[in-house]
């Protein structure tokens, strides 16, 4: 029986300076840096195969990029799409996804509306670190159903994973 949770996944956003680029979206600024949200492998004990990141990337281009993780006044996880989120943490978007087999993963772009980055707490500190081309802690979130079928999987460096289950579905946020 297949369960539907949700999912984040941290990965490490190595900004390059000679990579970080401004662009114009609706008038406004935005900050644009590369960045790997999402690779083939087990990810909080979970398995994720690179078929179904690769699914289709597309549906990834246009989620929002919410300082911190949203969630409610109980601390449950809550989708960075809400109203509430949007207008409190949302500083930006995820653009230009595509899947890629060079990484077994997806690929993007975060674009940081500078304008907005600076009403948001912890926004200016993000801007500052991709302008200084320093590392940035970006986590991934999304929907999934698990199938709780443990197995193992062999790494690209030749290390095994035990698993729990894995993820199939998976619907971005």
């Amino acid at each position: 029986v297949s369960t539907l949770r949700t999912r984040t996944r941290l990965v490490k956003l190595e900004a390059r300076k000679d990579l970080i680029r401004t662009e114009t979206l609706n008038g406004r600024t935005f900050v644009v840096a590369p960045v790997v949200p999402l690779v083939e492998g087990s990810h909080n004990n979970e398995f994720i195969s690179f078929e179904e990141i690769a699914v289709f990337p597309e549906a990834w281009d246009g989620r929002p990029l919410p300082i911190d993780h949203p969630h409610d006044e109980n601390g449950q996880a809550v989708t960075a799409g809400s109203p509430a989120v949007m207008e409190s943490s949302v500083v930006g978007f995820l653009f230009n996804v595509v899947a890629r087999e060079d990484l077994r993963g997806i690929s993007g772009e975060i674009w940081v509306d500078i304008e907005k980055a600076a009403t948001v707490p912890g926004g200016t500190e993000v801007l500052r670190m991709l302008n200084a081309g320093e590392g940035l802690e970006v986590s991934t979130a999304y929907y999934t159903f698990i199938d709780n079928i443990p197995g193992e999987w062999k790494n690209p460096d030749g290390t095994i994973e035990k698993y729990t289950g894995s993820q199939t579905g998976v619907r971005p946020d």
